[in-house]
């Protein structure tokens, strides 16, 4: 379920107000990386839609590489957009565990 949720805020058509978790995330970061207020402003435009350059995720399981999740970014920018057909032929080349993987 968490691994839904955070795709759903990943992914979301992100409003810039204080409240959002994904510009709560960032703020975090910036001050433990300890990035100064001017690097905030003059590139917080380009972190915020960052996640539209993202087609799409799959999340696989470390111990026996099976895919956990996946999930199309329906608000990725059109020059990076997958379409479904794209996904599930993704998916099947990932389904068979990788050789290096196999013992």
């Amino acid at each position: 379920m968490g691994i839904g949720c955070a795709f759903d805020e990943l992914f979301a058509h992100q409003p810039k107000g204080k409240a959002n978790p994904l510009i709560c995330w960032i703020e975090y970061e910036c001050r433990h990386l300890i990035l100064r207020r001017k690097w905030y402003c003059e590139n917080f435009n380009k972190v915020i839609s960052a996640p539209r350059k993202l087609s799409g995720v799959i999340i696989f399981d470390g111990s026996n590489s099976e895919i956990i999740s996946s999930r199309i970014n329906y608000n990725a920018n059109s020059e990076n957009k997958v379409f479904h057909k794209d996904m599930a032929e993704i998916e099947e080349i990932f389904r068979e565990r990788p050789v290096y993987l196999v013992s």
